[in-house]
């Protein structure tokens, strides 16, 4: 799932209908609140973004990600023990994302696309991670809050334990539109860059 915002290369006619031609999903204009902090997952700051050649792509994003969803947790984080479900927010910002893909090419109905072989993704957090969870004990406010504090105060010991499977869930859906949009994009109809 592709956002579309209101930048005019976004909204133009020949934009949104070259999308829907090709059944690529996405978010169009008239849904999605242009320059929504709270509905733009990567915020892009600056830097070198896209290298391509040989079939293989050097991704750089300096970004802010924000995930909102829901949540159940029953368990331990760190010393303490939760039971909750609600809404969760988690802001991180200042992040350093790299990614390198391998890229084949594979012919579908005589068509040539980019087929994604390989990916490795690292990041850095140069900055922090805030943790915003409804309802995380059931009923109990007070604690709820102390415990969120304590997560933000130590928001460093809190990503080392957990922070992998958070990544890898968020990497692995990213990275699945990635491969929608190569598997449906002809090699031809790509800029070459």
């Amino acid at each position: 799932m592709f956002q579309q915002d209101s930048a005019p290369a976004h909204r133009a006619r020949s934009t949104q209908n070259w999308l829907t031609a090709r059944g690529i999903d996405f978010i169009g204009r008239e849904d999605w609140p242009s320059s929504s902090p709270d509905l733009n997952p990567l915020d892009y700051k600056y830097g070198k973004i896209w290298r391509f050649e040989n079939n293989e792509a050097d991704i750089t994003l300096h970004c802010d990600i924000l995930i909102k969803g829901k949540y159940k947790a029953n368990g331990q984080i760190l010393i303490v023990s939760l039971n909750g479900d609600g809404d969760a927010k988690l802001k991180i910002t200042d992040v350093l994302l790299k990614a390198k893909l391998k890229f084949a090419d594979k012919v579908r109905d005589g068509v040539t696309h980019y087929d994604v072989k390989h990916y490795k993704v690292s990041y850095m957090i140069r900055d922090k991670v805030h943790f915003d969870l409804t309802n995380l004990f059931k009923g109990n406010p007070e604690i709820s809050q102390t415990v969120l504090t304590f997560l933000n105060e130590n928001w460093k010991e809190v990503v080392n334990e957990f922070g992998g499977p958070i990544v890898d869930f968020v990497i692995n859906l990213a990275f699945k539109n990635v491969q929608q949009f190569f598997k449906k994009i002809p090699k031809d109809e790509l800029i070459d860059v």
